[in-house]
């Protein structure tokens, strides 16, 4: 672990030098994910080898880069199901600072499972949660948790990806669960607080997830594009589970950024609502970073209700040059068209059309790509991504 000054110099008064190593187990040991408690206090999570098995290890600091020793033992706890494998892959803290960590379990038979666990604050196993401490989730035949998030509610999101066969990768869907507070997992959510979505027709995988203002989830990953190339996957969720038709394309948008693989890893929500998501691509023969920002929520008025839906919309050409055509039945009456830059400026406002066969000149818009919503009345009716050309 290592903490660094606002110009990216290491900080020294940070464990001396900046940098943090501990030891667990005599073998290896690996951090994978980390949050900051409300008084500073720093948690890590990730898994622990013993020269057997694995356990689930979570450690937590003081702001000066010490051990927290009122935490667990010398502030390490260890947690281990099963006998073979346990990896803490992410974790939150609540309001009251309890510590949730959501893990991948391998249990004797080969059988992948999502696990979770909440500590009390000195690091115990919270008895009021799942059964003394820790709670286990069965999707399909292989399931692996990679993001946890809390809802304003303070119920428990937990994102990764299920395999509905025992062999095949391509079986591989987006997963999302949702736990009520007490780690029962919440029957409001899709009837079961399971949703699996097979979002491509190859191997689909969530590793990052964030939560939008207005309760929303998102989720990113990559899925298969052919035979052996990903491409990066952004689905969004309404709350109750339901992928979000007013997101891209039934819910989900794919980006392809070069001709190889492309993995989105991570994913935040900016103030405006706009999302930001990183991860990696393989471009030629090396591997390269990369950041992507996504439209998130336009800021219309708050006034403006859920969708209408037409029985049929098309929006040709697209990119164009000069003009495009918006053909939908039923016809429109007394409409409004906007476009917003990808700042989500309002660049132009066309009001009053109907008609089942709309034209829209760009005029002196310069090129680029931009957003397009049509309103009837504070009803959103079509939302396209539109690319100007010269």
């Amino acid at each position: 672990m290592a903490r660094y000054h606002p110009n990216g110099m290491l900080d020294s008064t940070f464990d001396n030098d900046g940098i943090v190593t501990t030891d667990i187990d005599g073998f290896n040991d690996y951090g994978d994910a980390m949050e900051l408690q409300s008084d500073g206090k720093i948690v890590m999570a990730g898994y622990s080898y013993n020269g057997i098995n694995t356990s689930l290890a979570t450690i937590r600091y003081k702001s000066n880069g010490s051990l927290d020793n009122t935490f667990g033992v010398n502030g390490k706890v260890k947690t281990q199901v099963g006998n073979i494998y346990l990896d803490g892959q992410s974790l939150c803290i609540q309001n009251d600072n309890k510590i949730i960590v959501s893990a991948t379990t391998v249990l004797p038979g080969n059988i992948y499972d999502v696990l979770m666990t909440r500590y009390n604050t000195n690091g115990t196993h919270d008895s009021t949660f799942g059964v003394n401490g820790i709670v286990t989730t069965d999707i399909c035949y292989t399931d692996h948790s990679y993001s946890i998030n809390l809802q304003a509610d303070g119920k428990i999101l937990v994102g990764g990806s299920s395999t509905d066969t025992v062999t095949s990768i391509a079986g591989r869907s987006f997963g999302l669960l949702r736990y009520n507070t007490n780690g029962t997992l919440d029957t409001t959510f899709d009837g079961d607080g399971k949703v699996i979505s097979k979002i491509s027709n190859q191997a689909d995988q969530a590793l990052g997830m964030a939560v939008q203002s207005n309760g929303k989830i998102i989720l990113v990953g990559h899925s298969a594009d052919g035979v052996s190339n990903f491409k990066i996957a952004l689905a969004c969720y309404q709350t109750n589970g339901n992928l979000d038709s007013s997101f891209g394309t039934n819910g989900v948008t794919f980006t392809n950024i070069a001709s190889e693989h492309e993995y989105g890893e991570s994913v935040a929500i900016q103030k405006d609502g706009k999302i930001v998501i990183t991860g990696f691509i393989k471009n030629g023969g090396t591997f390269e970073i990369f950041v992507a920002r996504y439209f998130g929520d336009i800021p219309f008025p708050l006034s403006i209700a859920e969708d209408l839906k037409r029985e049929s919309e098309t929006l040709f050409p697209n990119p164009f040059t000069r003009t495009t055509t918006i053909i939908m039945e039923p016809p429109v009456k007394n409409a409004t068209l906007t476009l917003y830059d990808l700042f989500g400026n309002k660049v132009n406002t066309r009001q009053h059309l109907s008609g089942s066969s709309l034209t829209f000149d760009r005029g002196n818009i310069q090129a680029g790509l931009y957003m397009l919503y049509l309103l009837e009345g504070n009803k959103i009716i079509m939302k396209k991504k539109v690319l100007i050309t010269d």
